[in-house]
C-alpha cells in the first residue's frame, strides 16, 4: 500500500495496483513473500513496524478493521509475530503479545545490557549461544528458551546476593577491570573453573551474573612475549618512546609483534638479534657516549663540528641517531688529519 500523498499519475497508481493484485492473486505464499519483501528494505536498525511496513500496516493498524480485510489482516500479523522480535505486551493490530518468540541481535543485547558488537563476538562468535536457523541473507534470531539455558547454565550453583560484595563485578565490569574478553570470562564459568559466582536479585539475566575478580586474574593465562617492549628497548638506547616507535614504523629498528601477556592485545617487541642488527648499522649517542666514557652533549657537540648529523629529516624523528659508517669515516680522517674529534677518544 502507497502513501496517498505519494504524487504518482493515474497510469502509475494503476501499475502499483496491478503489482499488489498479482501478490495476492497467488495466495498466501506470495502475499507472505511480498511482506518479507516490504519488511527487509534498507532502514535503521531501530526502525519499528510502521517504519518497515509503512502504510499498509499503519492503514490496518488504525481504520481498515472491517470484516472484508480481517482475512488479510490476520495473515498480516501472523506474519509480523513470525518474523518481528516482538516483547510480551507490544500490541500488533489489536491484541497484545503475549510471549516472545525469539530475539533479534538488537533485542537480545537490550535484555543482557550488552552491546550488539560485543555480544556477537563474545556470545554469538563464540558459538555459546545459537541462532535459530534463517534463510540466506537475513538477520539471525534467537529463541528466548536458548537464552534462557545459557544464563541458567552461567547461574548455575551462583549464591543468591541482594548487594556486590568487594571484588564481584558483573561480567563487563569485570573484562574492563581485567583488560579481557567477556569470551574468556564466560568459557571459564562454563568450563566449571569459576567457583566464586553470584546472583544479583535486584538485576535480571546477563548482568545478574557477578564473578570475582581476583579468582579470574590467575585463570587468564597470556603467552609470555620474549624480548623488549618500546619503553625498554628505548630506555637502553637513550631515546624516548615515541623516537623509538617512529623507528619501528619506519622499519629502522626491527621488532616482533606479539600479545601483551597482560591485555593480550598485539604490541612490538626488540629483541637482542634486533638489538644487534640495528647497531651493526646505527650507533645512538649514549651508545657512543658510554663507549667514549664521555657526557652526550660532549659527544653532539663533536660530531656536529665533524660534519656527523642525525639520521633522518631535520626534525630528528629519530632522536640522535647516527649512521655508524659516517661516524667512522669521520674518526678516521680526524685520526688522519690530528684533528681535535680524536681527542676524546685517546683521553679514554
Amino acid at each position: 500500500m502507497l502513501p496517498r500523498t505519494l504524487k504518482l499519475s493515474p497510469v502509475q497508481w494503476r501499475m502499483a495496483a496491478d503489482v499488489g493484485f498479482f501478490s495476492a492473486s497467488k495466495g498466501e505464499a506470495q502475499i507472505r513473500k511480498a511482506l518479507l519483501h516490504i519488511q527487509e528494505r534498507a532502514g535503521a536498525p531501530n526502525d519499528g513496524l510502521h517504519a518497515r511496513l509503512g502504510p499498509l500496516y499503519d492503514r490496518l493498524s488504525r481504520d481498515l478493521d472491517g470484516p472484508e480485510v480481517a482475512p488479510f489482516r490476520e495473515l498480516q500479523r501472523d506474519h509480523i509475530l513470525t518474523t518481528w522480535p516482538l516483547a510480551p505486551g507490544d500490541e500488533v493490530l489489536g491484541p497484545r503479545v503475549e510471549t516472545r518468540r525469539f530475539h533479534s541481535i538488537r533485542s537480545l543485547a537490550n535484555a543482557t545490557g550488552m552491546g550488539t558488537v560485543r555480544l556477537r563476538k563474545a556470545l554469538v562468535d563464540a558459538g555459546f549461544i545459537t541462532p535459530l536457523p534463517t534463510g540466506e541473507g537475513t538477520y539471525p534470531r534467537f529463541h528466548p528458551a536458548e537464552i534462557q539455558r545459557f544464563l541458567d547454565r552461567l547461574l548455575q550453583g551462583a549464591v543468591v546476593t541482594t548487594q556486590a560484595k568487594p571484588d564481584y563485578h558483573d561480567i563487563p565490569a569485570a573484562c574492563r577491570r581485567l583488560v579481557c574478553s567477556a569470551r574468556e570470562i564466560v568459557a571459564l564459568i562454563l568450563d566449571g573453573r569459576l567457583k566464586k559466582i553470584s546472583r544479583h536479585t535486584e538485576r535480571e539475566g546477563y548482568l545478574a551474573v557477578l564473578v570475582n575478580v581476583w579468582e579470574i586474574r590467575p585463570c587468564l593465562v597470556r603467552a609470555s612475549a620474549s624480548g623488549l617492549t618500546v619503553e625498554q628497548a628505548a630506555e637502553q638506547l637513550g631515546v624516548t618512546q615515541v623516537q623509538m616507535r617512529a623507528m619501528i614504523r619506519d622499519g629502522v629498528m626491527k621488532a616482533d609483534l606479539a600479545p601483551n601477556p597482560v591485555t593480550a592485545k598485539p604490541q612490538p617487541y626488540v629483541t637482542e638479534a634486533h638489538l644487534r642488527d640495528f647497531r651493526m648499522e646505527f650507533m645512538t649517542c649514549k651508545d657512543l657516549a658510554d663507549w667514549l666514557g664521555l657526557d652526550r652533549d660532549m659527544v653532539t657537540k663533536h660530531l656536529k663540528a665533524a660534519d656527523v648529523h642525525p639520521i633522518g629529516p631535520p626534525d630528528k624523528p629519530y632522536g640522535f641517531t647516527y649512521c655508524r659508517l659516517r661516524i667512522h669515516e669521520r674518526f678516521v680522517q680526524a685520526l688522519r688529519s690530528g684533528a681535535g674529534l680524536v681527542n676524546p677518544i685517546s683521553e679514554t
